[in-house]
């Protein structure tokens, strides 16, 4: 579970990074049946930018925080709240 946090942490940085609101990213974290997911929040201005040309963004994102999970044999994925 500490992993789960510290990986939301590092998720929350990288987004915060990117984006031109950085004030208004969270990310959530939600429990289901074996797995986490991750939910993301942020300005409706800054979803392009978080997604990224093609999806190129999140799916990065995406492979990054799942290489990250495998490690600590855990399921994640990331969604972008709209």
């Amino acid at each position: 579970m500490a992993t789960e946090y510290a990986d939301r942490d590092f998720l929350e940085f990288i987004i915060k990074s990117i984006v031109d609101h950085p004030e208004e990213v969270t990310v959530d974290v939600q429990g289901e049946e074996g797995r986490t997911v991750f939910l993301i929040h942020a300005n409706s201005q800054d979803y392009g930018k978080i997604i990224g040309k093609n999806g190129r963004i999140i799916s990065a994102l995406r492979d990054l925080i799942k290489l990250m999970a495998t490690k600590e044999n855990l399921y994640v994925d990331l969604v972008i709240a709209e």
